[in-house]
């Protein structure tokens, strides 16, 4: 999983902040050729009160 998808690692923190834990990421290409890939999510632990945000906090301060 580590390295396969840029978008993974900053992501993390995150994911270990609101409660969620990588189970998997499948890849698979289409056929024109474009390559997707589906990161799958498992909830271990409740998301904290503070969340959701109110609107623009995230902007202003992302995870």
């Amino acid at each position: 999983m580590k390295g396969r998808d840029p978008e993974i690692a900053p992501a993390r923190r995150a994911l270990r902040e609101l409660g969620g834990k990588i189970e998997d990421c499948l890849s698979s290409t289409l056929p024109d050729g474009s390559q997707r890939h589906l990161v799958v999510i498992r909830k271990h632990h409740p998301t904290p009160a503070r969340y959701p945000r109110r609107v623009g906090i995230p902007y202003k301060n992302p995870l």
